[in-house]
């Protein structure tokens, strides 16, 4: 039998078992689809285990693992904690990023900022290439009490993918900001460190073209000369951990694995 009857065998056999399940399906969906639509039926939701590939909790200087962008900041570690970001010139955006992370195509990021300058005060947190032209990246943005995710370059704007919403907050107040792309969803939550009060959700999808050429994360400011913030406990996930599907279909799924990977006979 060839592999290519072997593949369709296989996917008949599980669009029946499937639709026995109540799920509509078919041979025709293929293989991917309907491994989807198992870990839809099994009962379970499949919730992958996050890796770490960075946790800088900032009990001691780890500003070595950080690389600045340009020149047009300053980037300090106060012994009380956390990181000082400061803009030193009088447009732009300027930053640090992470040394050693790979960006994984679904991610977890979580960073602790409080705001210390009031006016066009921009944290950002951005995704950058290994060639630091940047190409596009989107960015979690405050200036003037709005927040919003854009899918721009490092050194322009871009289009904003959740429009700004505009958050109440304060100066010299700890934010948790926590970031996940999960495929083209995007999620971006600010919380209140101190209450653990939700803030603020923002939501987006897309296509993005950063997920293909980012491969660090870093910690940026814009825009006025002068302006600054701290932030502390940087920690980045990957969510690229496999699923685990239902015991009653695993084999089919290896099966299918075994097969789409060349190594079926």
């Amino acid at each position: 039998m060839s592999l290519m009857s072997e593949l369709e065998d296989l996917g008949e056999l599980m669009a029946t078992n499937i639709t026995t399940k109540g799920v509509s399906a078919s041979a025709s969906d293929g293989l991917t689809t309907l491994a989807g639509k198992i870990l839809q039926i099994s009962g379970d939701t499949p919730t992958p285990t996050p890796t770490v590939l960075f946790e800088d909790d900032c009990s001691t200087d780890r500003s070595s693992e950080y690389t600045k962008i340009d020149n047009n900041c300053t980037f300090t570690y106060d012994s009380n904690g956390y990181y000082v970001l400061t803009k030193t010139s009088s447009s732009g955006t300027s930053g640090v990023k992470i040394n050693s992370t790979q960006f994984p195509k679904n991610v977890k990021i979580t960073v602790d900022i409080q705001m210390k300058s009031s006016g066009n005060l921009q944290p950002k947190l951005v995704f950058i290439d290994e060639t630091q032209t940047y190409g596009y990246v989107p960015r979690l943005t405050y200036t003037n009490g709005k927040w919003s995710i854009l899918n721009g370059s490092f050194t322009s704007e871009g289009t904003s993918i959740t429009g700004d919403v505009t958050v109440s907050q304060s100066l010299n107040t700890w934010y948790t900001l926590e970031f996940v792309k999960n495929n083209d969803d995007l999620t971006y939550k600010i919380y209140d460190k101190d209450t653990g009060t939700l803030v603020e959700t923002l939501t987006g999808t897309g296509s993005l073209t950063f997920s293909e050429n980012a491969n660090t994360v870093g910690m940026a400011v814009s825009y006025d000369n002068g302006k600054y913030y701290w932030f502390k406990n940087l920690k980045v996930e990957s969510l690229d951990t496999p699923y685990s599907p239902c015991s009653e279909y695993q084999t089919q799924i290896n099966n299918a694995i075994t097969y789409i990977n060349g190594s079926g006979s």
